[in-house]
């Protein structure tokens, strides 16, 4: 293991250990801000606001050959509504709600399994200590894969899609609702920046029996981040422990930067999934001999051609262990899962601003398999092992 992979595991395992502490320092911080309560007599006014992105495309997708015209939502991004309140607690303190879900705008139907708050559902006390949540919450992997998706389009972007098809828990996405971008059951804890640093830790809880089970994973994560001028640094790590019957041991790093240089702005980074492969989505059981290392390289540039258009380019290159080619990666489950091979993407968006709120925005993105590996764009149009998968999409995105 690189010095690199060690410091990471290391932060890592230190965040799985703080598990309890976590749980301490939440029941310290509701007796702290009951007696701020106390202390100052008065119920500060709460404030609520209604918020969300409505995003929908038409594309055509083409797989081996075969294609097919869709409308599908969140595309440049993922689709939410939500309510998130606070009130000032006074002395410093503060506390607050967030409720957010995912509608399904081409059939009205909720994502996220289902969930009518699915995307987000916490409560949290925040200060100038930082801020701890509990609840069903999103996670510093999450944070992780937005930032490197470097063409800004979910749906096509090569580094995000390539970690779907690694099998990694660092990804924007949701993998089979057990790990990646939410956490249900959760503790968390954001520190505030410190002279540019700041970091994050969640740990996934019991609740209920079977202790953990699909859709609700033990999973410790933790970041580290830093911010100076035009330069961003990202660090983040995930570990997933052996539970049997219900998850195979896995651990995922992830090391990033992005730097602003005006006319442009570039972004790199490099995840690492070490782990076992299985032979069916969903296995609980990784096969033996198969412990190995999968590798994602990505990078990207956005530039802003006028004050309301950006062009992005990106591409990433997947390389799998030995032992993993030509099965299924672990800790996932059908539609997401595939089989592995090396891998190649690249993608080119544009984006115009209509309006402070809306904008449209149009996308060309393409996946290479070697010659065992089913990745592609779209779950429901898997190439043939070594194929290709293309699409070409156009649509209009509205914040509110």
């Amino acid at each position: 293991m690189s010095t690199i992979s060690h410091l990471i595991y290391l932060f890592v395992l230190s965040a799985h250990n703080l598990g309890k502490l976590m749980i301490k320092i939440g029941r310290a911080l509701v007796r702290v801000s009951a007696l701020s309560l106390v202390s100052t007599g008065v119920f500060a006014q709460s404030t609520v606001t209604l918020y969300g992105t409505m995003d929908t495309y038409i594309a055509s997708q083409f797989s081996s050959g075969t294609g097919h015209r869709i409308v599908e939502g969140s595309g440049f991004s993922p689709n939410s509504f939500g309510f998130t309140g606070t009130e000032d607690l006074g002395d410093g303190f503060k506390s607050g709600f967030i409720l957010e879900g995912q509608p399904i705008l081409n059939n009205g139907t909720l994502g996220q399994g289902g969930k009518l708050f699915g995307r987000q559902s916490l409560i949290f006390v925040s200060g100038d200590f930082g801020r701890v949540g509990l609840g069903r919450q999103q996670t510093p992997a999450r944070t992780f894969g937005i930032t490197y998706a470097a063409s800004g389009w979910m749906s096509g972007d090569p580094f995000a899609n390539l970690e779907f098809a690694m099998g990694s828990a660092i990804s924007a996405g949701m993998n089979s609702d057990t790990v990646g971008a939410r956490l249900s059951n959760s503790i968390s804890y954001s520190s505030p920046t410190i002279s540019g640093f700041s970091a994050s830790i969640i740990q996934s809880l019991d609740n209920g029996a079977p202790s953990f089970s699909t859709g609700n994973a033990r999973v410790s994560m933790a970041g580290l981040n830093y911010a100076a001028g035009p330069i961003n640094v990202n660090v983040v790590g995930s570990y997933i422990p052996p539970i049997a019957g219900s998850q195979i041991k896995q651990m995922d790093y992830g090391v990033g930067a992005t730097y602003n240089a005006g006319f442009a702005k570039f972004l790199v980074a490099y995840q690492l999934k070490r782990g076992y492969a299985v032979n069916a989505a969903a296995a609980t059981t990784g096969l033996p001999g198969t412990l190995g290392n999968d590798q994602l390289l990505g990078g990207g540039v956005q530039i802003p051609l006028t004050p309301y258009s950006i062009v992005g380019l990106s591409a990433a290159k997947l390389r799998v262990a030995g032992t993993h080619r030509g099965l299924r990666q672990a800790n996932i489950g059908v539609p997401l899962s595939s089989i592995e091979d090396d891998a190649m993407a690249w993608s080119i968006t544009y984006t115009y601003l209509l309006s402070k709120r809306t904008q449209l925005f149009a996308v060309y993105s393409r996946l290479a398999n070697d010659a065992l590996g089913t990745a592609s764009f779209t779950s429901d149009m898997r190439p043939v092992p070594g194929g290709k998968s293309e699409i070409l999409a156009v649509g209009l995105r509205h914040n509110f």
